[in-house]
């Protein structure tokens, strides 16, 4: 986005006609308008995290299947982190594929690369769903993007 556009805050985003320059601190974003008229939230600094799903419908990002349990060996995504913007993630293991139950081995975000070590030494294998967060990381510059996720490995009994 430009950044001389307007910006507009979360709560506010379908009340265009209420004042919609103000910060709204609790939800720690500012979101702005498209010239097509379609609300999206501008990058901002702090670090926003999302939950890369299989479908919208699931909080999983890999199934092994009934009876099957994971044993990974590598994971790479699809990113691109200019200048001064990193993509972190936390990779969630649970047996009934609710994130709510899901049990996070990397106690801190980790690299890609760190990931890939952590899928080779088997620190995600044993739970049938594999979850994925991924963090945003950025002085406010520049904006990282990641397209997709994967793994490799095998599905077990």
């Amino acid at each position: 986005f430009n950044y001389a556009h307007q910006l507009f805050p979360r709560s506010r985003i379908v009340h265009w006609d209420i004042d919609s320059t103000e910060f709204t601190p609790e939800l720690g974003a500012y979101f702005q308008k498209t010239d097509g008229g379609i609300a999206a939230q501008r990058f901002w600094n702090d670090s926003p995290e999302i939950l890369v799903v299989d479908n919208a419908a699931v909080d999983w990002a890999f199934d092994a299947g009934a009876g099957r349990v994971w044993e990974i060996t590598d994971a790479d995504s699809l990113m691109w982190m200019p200048d001064t913007s990193t993509i972190k993630f936390k990779i969630g293991q649970s047996d009934s594929g609710n994130i709510a139950e899901a049990f996070w081995p990397d106690a801190t975000w980790q690299t890609i690369s760190e990931v890939k070590a952590n899928a080779a030494a088997g620190s995600y294998d044993g739970y049938r769903y594999l979850h994925v967060k991924a963090q945003f990381n950025s002085d406010g510059t520049d904006q990282p993007a990641l397209s997709s996720f994967s793994i490799n490995g095998a599905k077990v009994p």
